[in-house]
C-alpha cells in the first residue's frame, strides 16, 4: 500500500530506511536523494517510532521545496487492538501509538497539511467486545458509526501538503475573543485550549456552558470579552495550529477601520465566481480528510465550525435558526441588509467532530426556515448541499431536434400564472432562474442558444413598462449591460462600441449586486469608461430595478439602445423593449450560454464570431451581423531565430477558462509542452497560490523544472506583456477557448495553437478568430506533436498570424460595420461583414 501511495519525484528525501522505501527507489530510479529542496518526503518507520517527531517535521518542512508532499503511515492508536490493551491493561514500551487527531495536530504544527490516502482494515474484533464497545461509545455521547468507523480502522498511510508558507516576522498586535458555546469539557480541553494557534496571540478564551443558540452564547459571552476588538466564533472541536493567529492578525489588520464592523469571515463554505457560479472556497482539514480551495470574497454560506467577526459587528445571529444554518443566514443577510458580502479566508485548521454524516433534523428545521427567509436566493448552496428549491429547479428542460432551443415548459407555465396574478417580482425572478438553474446542464449547455418561450413572457412583463411617447426627437446612445469586468472579451467589446458611438450612457443592472457589496469596482469602471457616463440602478427588488430602468429610458429617449445583458438578466428587455424611437441592438454577449432576448422581436443581432453570425441567421430568420472583435494595434515584436527546441510558450486567461483536473487540466497542458520545448511556459492571468503549488510539484514528479512555469498573473495588456516576454508560440486556454487574447497574440505575432476538442456541436467550436486552425491541438499529446513541428516554420507562421489580424480585425474595419449596425432602417446597412473562407 505504501508503494502504491507515493508518488513519483524527481528530488526526494527519505528518512531512515525500509523495505518499502528501497522498492519506491527501485520503482523511480531517475529519483535524486536531496537533502534541500526536495519535491517529497517519506518516513520509513511509522511515526510514532519517531523519538521527536515535532522537530523532525519542523525541519523536513523548513527544507523542503514549495508545494512538497509527506508521505507517512501510522499506527491507529484508538482502534480494536489499542482499546483491547488499555482494558487488559497490558503492552509493552514499543507498542506506543498515536490517534489519528494527535498525529494530525503534529503535523499541522509542524507546517504540513495531512490527508489520509489510505488504510487497512482492523482485524474484526470479538461480538462481546463490539457490542461493549458500542454500549461505553453510548456513556460518552459518541455516535455508534463513529466509533465503529474508528475502532475499525488498521494502519493509516496520510499524504501532508506543505500548503501555507511559513509566517514571517512578528504577528501584528490583535486583542481577539474566542466564544465557545460548550457541552463536552473534553472536546474543548483538547482542542481550542490546547491550540498553539490562539496561544501564540494571547487569545482570551471564553468558554460558555448550557446556550440554547449561538445568539445566546455570544450575549453571554460579549460582557466576560475585556477589551476584544475581534471575536472568533467557534465549536469546542476546532483545534488551531502554529501559525494560524499570526495569519488570522494579518487578515485583521488589513481590514480599514471604517469597514470593520460590517467584516465577516469564515474559514470554509461556497461562494460566488465569475457572477453567479458557487463553488467550495476556503481550507480545513476535517476529521481525516483535507478540504482545500481558494479563497473568496464573496461568501454565500459559511461552515459554523469557526467564524470572526468585530466587537462591534452590525451583523446579528438570529437565534430562531438554531445551531445550523445560521452562519449561511449571516451571509445572507449581510448581502440583502448590509450590501456587503462575508469572505472565506484559507487558513489552517482542524475540525475533528465526532458527528456521523447525517444530518439531524434540527438541520432540516432550519433549513426549511431559511429557504422561507430568502426566497430570492434559493436555492441556497451550502456544503451539505443546496436548501430551498424552487419549481423551476425540477422542471423539464427540452432542447430541439438541433439542439439550439432551449423550451422549460413548467417555467413557463409558472410565469404565466405569474403575470396574470400581476406578480412582477417573482415573475422576473422565474426568468432569471429559469436560465440560470438550467444553462449548465449537460444537454444544455455549450449547446442550446435561444429561449422563445421566455422571451415571450419578457414581451408580456415589457407591454407593462411600455413609457408613453417621447415629446423629443432621439438622441445619444444607452448601453444597457449586467456587470463589467477587469478581464473578458464581452466587457472589452463594450468599452470599445462606446468610443464609437455618440453621447454614450452605460447603465449596469448589477443583477447580481456585485457593484452595492464592492463599490470601489466604479472607481475603476469609471477611469477606463470614460468619457461615457455611467449609472447603476439601485439595490433592491427586480420589479424596482426595472421601474427605475424604465423611467430612465423614457427620460433619455436614445437614438440608439444596446443591449449588453448577461444571459440570466431579463432587466433590459422587459424596461425597454416597449420604447419607439430608438433602434435597439443585441451584442450576442454570451456565445454559448442559452440566453434571454435573442428571440425578441425588433432587436438587430450582433455576434463576434462568423461561424455564430451564420448560426444566428439560419435559426432566427433574420441577418446577423459579424462585427469582428478590435483590438488596438501595439506593434509586433521582433523574433531571434526559433530553432529546433529552444524556444518558449505564452497562454492566458481568467482561471474559469483552465480546468484543475481532469484530461485538459492546466499542469498536463504545461508538462506537456515543456516536455516539448527547452524554454519556459508563461502564464498570464490569475491563479491562486495553491494551483501555482499544484503545477510546479506535478513538473517535478515528472522530472521537469518547476521553476520552468511562469505565472505572470493580471497585466494591464495582454499585447504588451507578450512583447515582454521571451515566447514564441500562443496555446489557446483550454477547456475553455477564449477569442480576444487570441487576436492579440496573433497582432503581436505569434503564432496560436487554438484548441479544438470541444464536442460534437459544441458551440465553443469557432475557430474564425485564428489565422491558421489546422495549428489547433485536441488532446495534450496533440499539442506536444504541434510543438514540435513549429521551429522551421515560425517566421512563416508569425507573418501569416500579423496579416490576418491586421485584415480582419483592425479599427477601421469594427467601426465600419459598427456603423452599419448603427445605421437608420431606412438606410441599407450591411447584414454581415465579409465571412472569410475558413469559416
Amino acid at each position: 500500500r505504501l508503494r502504491a501511495a507515493a508518488p513519483a519525484a524527481q528530488r526526494v528525501h527519505i528518512v531512515g530506511e525500509s523495505t518499502w522505501t528501497r522498492a519506491w527507489c527501485e520503482d523511480h530510479p531517475q529519483a535524486q536523494r536531496v537533502d534541500e529542496g526536495f519535491e517529497l518526503a517519506l518516513l520509513a518507520e511509522p511515526l510514532e517510532r519517531i523519538a521527536e517527531p515535532l522537530p523532525l517535521l519542523r525541519g523536513l518542512r523548513e527544507r523542503a521545496a514549495p508545494g512538497a508532499s509527506l508521505l507517512l503511515h501510522l499506527a491507529n492508536g484508538a482502534g480494536w487492538s489499542a482499546l483491547e490493551r488499555v482494558i487488559g491493561a497490558d503492552g509493552h514500551a514499543g507498542d506506543a501509538t498515536l490517534v489519528p487527531a494527535a498525529a494530525y495536530k503534529l503535523l499541522l504544527d509542524a507546517g504540513w497539511m495531512p490527508s489520509l490516502v489510505d488504510a487497512a482494515g482492523a482485524p474484526a474484533a470479538a461480538a462481546p467486545l463490539r457490542e461493549a464497545a458500542l454500549k461505553l461509545a453510548d456513556a460518552a455521547r459518541v455516535p455508534r458509526d463513529t466509533a465503529l468507523r474508528t475502532l475499525g480502522l488498521g494502519p493509516l498511510i496520510v499524504q501532508a501538503a506543505a500548503s501555507f508558507a511559513s509566517p514571517a516576522g512578528d504577528p501584528p498586535p490583535l486583542r481577539l475573543a474566542v466564544i465557545v458555546p460548550t457541552t463536552r469539557h473534553s472536546q474543548l480541553e483538547l482542542n481550542v485550549q490546547r491550540s498553539p494557534g490562539l496561544a501564540e496571540i494571547d487569545a482570551r478564551i471564553v468558554s460558555i456552558w448550557d446556550a440554547s443558540s449561538p445568539a445566546d452564547a455570544v450575549a453571554q459571552a460579549l460582557p466576560h470579552c475585556g477589551d476584544a476588538d475581534w471575536v472568533l466564533l467557534a465549536h469546542q472541536d476546532v483545534y488551531f495550529p502554529a501559525g494560524f493567529g499570526h495569519r488570522l492578525a494579518a487578515t485583521l489588520a488589513a481590514i480599514p477601520a471604517d469597514q470593520q464592523a460590517r467584516a465577516l469571515i469564515g474559514f470554509a463554505g461556497m461562494a460566488l465566481q465569475d457572477g453567479d457560479r458557487c463553488t467550495p472556497a476556503g481550507f480545513v482539514i476535517d476529521r481525516l480528510q483535507r478540504f482545500d480551495h481558494p479563497a473568496s470574497p464573496r461568501a454565500v454560506s459559511i461552515d459554523e465550525l469557526a467564524l470572526v467577526f468585530c466587537a462591534r459587528s452590525v451583523h446579528r445571529i438570529d437565534p430562531a435558526l438554531g445551531w445550523h444554518l445560521w452562519a449561511t443566514d449571516l451571509c445572507l443577510a449581510a448581502i440583502e441588509q448590509h450590501q456587503v458580502f462575508a469572505r472565506i479566508e484559507r487558513l489552517p485548521l482542524f475540525h475533528n467532530s465526532l458527528n456521523d454524516f447525517r444530518l439531524p433534523d434540527a438541520f432540516h428545521a432550519s433549513a426549511k426556515l431559511l429557504a422561507a427567509k430568502y426566497p430570492k436566493f434559493t436555492p441556497i448552496p451550502t456544503l451539505c448541499g443546496e436548501i430551498g428549491t424552487p419549481a423551476p429547479r425540477t422542471t423539464e428542460a427540452v432542447v430541439d431536434a438541433d439542439g439550439r432551443a432551449l423550451h422549460l415548459p413548467t417555467v413557463e407555465a409558472e410565469l404565466d400564472h405569474l403575470i396574470d396574478a400581476g406578480d412582477v417580482e417573482s415573475a422576473l425572478g422565474g426568468l432569471m432562474r429559469g436560465v440560470h438553474q438550467t444553462y449548465r446542464r449537460p444537454e444544455v449547455s455549450h449547446r442550446a442558444l435561444y429561449t422563445p418561450g421566455l422571451d415571450r413572457r419578457i414581451e408580456r412583463l415589457a407591454a407593462q413598462f411600455a413609457p408613453p411617447a417621447a415629446a423629443h426627437a432621439p438622441t445619444g446612445t444607452l448601453i444597457l449591460a449586467t456587470e463589467l469586468y477587469q478581464l473578458g472579451g464581452h466587457s472589452r467589446v463594450l468599452e470599445d462600441v462606446s468610443r464609437e458611438v455618440e453621447h454614450p450612457l452605460i447603465v449596469l443592472t448589477d443583477l447580481f449586486d456585485s457593484l452595492q457589496h464592492d463599490p470601489s469596482q466604479l472607481d475603476w469602471i469609471r477611469q477606463r469608461y470614460a468619457p461615457a457616463a455611467i449609472v447603476v440602478l439601485r439595490p433592491g427588488r427586480l420589479a424596482d430595478k426595472a421601474r427605475e430602468l424604465a423611467q430612465l429610458v423614457a427620460g433619455r429617449h436614445p437614438a440608439h439602445i444596446l443591449h449588453f445583458a448577461h444571459h440570466q438578466d431579463p432587466l433590459p428587455f422587459v424596461a425597454a423593449l416597449g420604447h419607439g424611437g430608438s433602434r435597439q441592438v443585441l451584442f450576442h454577449h454570451a456565445d454559448h450560454n442559452p440566453s434571454l432576448g435573442h428571440t425578441l422581436p425588433g432587436l438587430v443581432h450582433v455576434d463576434c464570431t462568423a461561424s455564430l453570425a451564420e448560426i444566428c441567421t439560419t435559426h432566427l430568420g433574420r441577418p446577423a451581423t459579424w462585427l469582428p472583435l478590435y483590438v488596438p494595434d501595439r506593434g509586433a515584436r521582433r523574433f531571434g531565430q526559433v530553432g529546433g527546441r529552444a524556444f518558449s510558450v505564452v497562454t492566458s486567461g481568467h482561471a474559469a477558462k483552465f480546468a484543475r483536473q481532469g484530461p485538459f487540466a492546466l499542469q498536463r497542458i504545461v508538462r506537456a509542452a515543456l516536455g516539448a520545448i527547452d524554454g519556459r511556459f508563461f502564464h498570464i492571468g490569475p491563479l491562486d497560490d495553491a494551483w501555482r503549488d499544484e503545477i510546479r510539484a506535478d513538473l517535478a514528479a515528472a522530472g521537469l523544472d518547476p521553476q520552468r512555469f511562469v505565472p505572470r498573473g493580471v497585466v494591464p495588456s495582454v499585447w504588451e506583456a507578450l512583447k515582454d516576454i521571451d515566447a514564441a508560440v500562443y496555446i489557446g486556454s483550454a477547456p475553455v477557448s477564449g477569442g480576444r487574447a487570441g487576436v492579440e497574440a496573433q497582432g503581436c505575432g505569434l503564432p496560436v495553437l487554438c484548441f479544438t476538442g470541444f464536442a460534437e456541436g459544441s458551440l465553443l467550436a469557432d475557430f474564425s478568430s485564428y489565422a491558421d486552425p489546422a495549428l489547433g491541438w485536441a488532446s495534450v499529446e496533440q499539442l506536444a506533436e504541434r510543438l514540435g513541428t513549429i521551429a522551421p516554420r515560425h517566421a512563416a507562421l508569425s507573418r501569416q498570424a500579423r496579416q490576418f489580424y491586421e485584415k480582419n480585425f483592425s479599427r477601421e474595419r469594427f467601426a465600419q460595420v459598427l456603423a452599419g449596425v448603427l445605421a437608420p432602417t431606412t438606410e441599407k446597412a450591411p447584414t454581415s461583414a465579409p465571412v472569410p473562407a475558413f469559416a
